[in-house]
């Protein structure tokens, strides 16, 4: 029952942030908002908007707190099935270290200009280039932040019960975030190494609570300190990316937060319609992102919808067409969702809901789906003010991730488990 306490705990932490967020532009006098983000205020005092998002996070409470998890055999809290080997949390790591490096020097070879560019503004187009560029090697860092998320959590589960510290996995560890984190600088993707620092906090502390049954207080303090750690890398990202003064930054800071509520209040009204978006692909966009078969089938085509690169542009068109400030393109998770259900919404967040509950579960029960989509979870509730992640690129390639593990535990476990190199582990 603590641990449901716990999750719950976290969950109205995270939903709770986001309304405050939009509280702030719900009682900001218009004529202030309009001088900081040169648009008009559509949601002062908005009540269609303030019941549409609690109507949301209603459903999503329902479908968490209402829903069983599928339980097996296997699935137990089971203090002593969390020990590992270095050997077995380090060596899924190595080739996709490698891959991650491989990556990072195609890039700077390709844009030998990006080392000299980052931090002015032609670093916008830069960024721009670089972000057309989508290849198997650019999985490489995403499949790894997932490693990284699982090797840190099996990492701490056992450096508690062994008490004693994994001093040659840590520095594996500290060496795969730096290449993780080189990768996502030089592409100026905040919204990738945003979620590698989050998922590393989370998981090194959920790792505490699930083996040691720590205090819920610990664990909520963290992701306070997490939150006001991630709106500093926002900072400084934006000073890479090329946003070169203050007042630019903190109209973003304001922009990728309020502001967003603004557009969505603009899309409950019917002033902002995005291209495509009856098509679904603000719902779900990793169908033509899958990697290998976007080479052969375009998926995108088959099913009617525009690329994901094509609406993404657009949306600067749609956004100025609304007479919003065209530079903030952000409609928040509830205006991507309602975008395409309308007023059915709920039932999305409802699953959502679900979908939370059946993760908190796995990684309770020490699995590697929990362990490697928890942090991905808690990040796309904690950014329900700006795009939705769930369904996108990184979702189809964290599951990857998953079933890449899944293949080196059954492997790992089949072919070392004589040597006990592996100890009653449910990783």
């Amino acid at each position: 029952m603590r641990r449901f306490s716990l999750s719950t705990k976290l969950l109205t932490l995270l939903l709770g942030f986001n309304l405050l967020l939009f509280a702030v532009i719900f009682v900001l006098p218009p004529e202030l908002y309009s001088k900081i983000m040169n648009e008009p205020d559509y949601s002062f005092l908005n009540i269609e908007s303030l019941v549409f998002i609690l109507s949301c996070d209603l459903a999503f409470y329902l479908g968490y707190i209402l829903y069983s998890p599928l339980v097996t055999k296997h699935s137990r809290y089971n203090l002593g099935s969390a020990v590992v080997s270095n050997t077995f949390i380090v060596l899924p790591l190595v080739p996709f270290m490698f891959l991650t490096a491989v990556s990072v020097v195609e890039i700077i070879k390709a844009y030998p200009q990006l080392l000299y560019v980052l931090g002015s503004p032609s670093a916008q187009q830069v960024r721009a280039d670089v972000g057309t560029q989508q290849n198997v090697m650019s999985g490489a860092p995403i499949i790894l932040t997932g490693m990284i998320w699982w090797a840190i959590f099996r990492m701490r589960c056992s450096e508690i019960i062994l008490q004693k510290k994994m001093r040659s996995v840590r520095v594996v560890i500290v060496i795969s975030v730096v290449l993780v984190a080189i990768s996502f600088i030089i592409r100026m993707s905040r919204m990738q190494l945003l979620p590698l620092i989050i998922g590393l906090l989370i998981n090194y502390k959920y790792a505490e609570y699930v083996t040691l049954r720590q205090s819920r207080t610990n664990l909520s303090r963290s992701i306070v300190v997490i939150i006001v750690g991630g709106l500093l890398i926002f900072i400084t990202l934006s000073l890479i990316r090329g946003y070169n003064n203050w007042q630019d930054i903190a109209q973003q800071i304001f922009a990728y937060g309020p502001a967003s509520y603004n557009r969505l209040s603009a899309i409950l009204s019917g002033r902002l319609h995005f291209y495509g978006q009856e098509t679904g692909i603000y719902v779900s966009s990793f169908q033509g992102q899958i990697p290998l078969l976007k080479h052969f089938i375009n998926v995108y085509h088959l099913l009617g919808q525009p690329s994901l690169n094509t609406a993404w542009l657009r949306t600067f068109n749609d956004v100025g067409n609304a007479g919003l400030n065209a530079d903030y393109t952000f409609p928040t998770v509830y205006g991507a969702i309602y975008s395409f259900f309308g007023i059915w919404s709920p039932i999305y967040f409802f699953g959502f809901g679900i979908f939370f509950k059946q993760i908190v579960h796995s990684i309770n029960s020490e699995k590697i789906f929990g362990i490697v989509y928890f942090p991905f979870i808690i990040f796309s509730l904690l950014f329900l003010f700006g795009w939705n992640f769930m369904l996108s690129y990184n979702f189809i390639v964290l599951l990857i991730t998953v079933f890449i593990l899944f293949l080196y535990k059954a492997s790992f476990r089949s072919i070392f488990a004589s040597k006990r190199l592996l100890k009653n582990s449910v990783v």
